[in-house]
């Protein structure tokens, strides 16, 4: 539902769609999975 959502919707920015790969990532529960962004 989630990726539905995400898909239905354009994203237009490079700091959105880092928001979103974080949620998304973050959703699993897993403490050892997480998203750097490249500058980190």
């Amino acid at each position: 539902q989630k990726r539905e959502e995400v898909l239905r919707n354009p994203i237009r920015s490079r700091s959105r769609a880092h928001d979103i790969i974080k949620r998304m990532l973050a959703s699993a529960g897993d403490p050892y999975t997480r998203f750097l962004t490249p500058s980190e």
